[in-house]
């Protein structure tokens, strides 16, 4: 009896309420009102707001806390989300330019990394990876498969259409098929044979008494060859 209740003001923080028991303040008890759980609001007492999945991370979060300042909400994105408010996906098909086997956030979980299908490169595998060619990337020069097997390396040509082969040492031709060998070039009279500056054909180098491109002719015992390997 001839107690009293009031309010000690407001605050964003919390509310005052002192309580007395008698008709002197100095008997007062006074009690601070929060919301119930610390540390688990976005928004102080009286607004209570906590933080949520749906409502601060789009749905996309693995979990949600208050940030350390207690002024908002730190999302921890679901696999494949990224963002404050996980609000951005990774996929194959917006990140990757549909060309990735597979796509996840990066280490800084600031965007996206690619990991791309065969015959494919770059950041969003947009591009045609090296040796591979063709509106899909879905050609690929290969030594064996392009250059018969004898060249010594083989690359996409300039224009992006098909293969530019490097032949082994002894054969030439667009594929390399065609080998230079003494006897089906230089009638078996040869020293030695190689393929031409051009890259068309042989050069035979004739043995001893034997003269002409192809080295078919001899001259006789006790003749030699001219100077000019025409005749003898």
């Amino acid at each position: 009896p001839g107690g009293r209740v009031g309010w000690g003001g407001f605050s964003p923080a919390q509310d005052e309420i002192f309580v007395t028991t008698g008709a002197s303040d100095s008997t007062a008890r006074v009690y601070t009102l929060t919301c119930d759980v610390a540390g688990a609001y976005k928004l102080p007492y009286p607004q209570c707001e906590q933080c949520t999945v749906a409502g601060d991370c789009s749905g996309n979060a693995a979990s949600v806390a208050v940030n350390g300042a207690g002024t908002g909400c730190t999302c921890t994105c679901s696999a494949g989300y990224y963002g404050a408010t996980c609000a951005n996906q990774c996929t194959v098909a917006g990140d990757c330019s549909g060309n990735a086997a597979s796509v996840a956030v990066n280490g800084a979980g600031t965007g996206c990394t690619c990991t791309c299908s065969a015959g494919w490169t770059g950041a969003t595998c947009a591009a045609c990876a090296t040796s591979y060619y063709g509106a899909t990337c879905a050609n690929q020069c290969t030594v064996a498969g392009d250059c018969s097997g004898n060249a010594a390396s083989v690359a996409v040509n300039g224009a992006g259409t098909g293969c530019t082969c490097t032949c082994s040492a002894g054969y030439y031709g667009a594929t390399c098929a065609n080998q230079c060998t003494v006897a089906g070039d230089c009638s078996g009279n040869a020293a030695s044979v190689a393929v031409n500056g051009g890259g068309t054909g042989c050069t035979c180098t004739c043995s001893a008494g034997y003269y002409g491109a192809t080295c078919a002719n001899q001259c006789t015992v006790s003749v030699a060859v001219n100077g000019a390997g025409t005749g003898c």
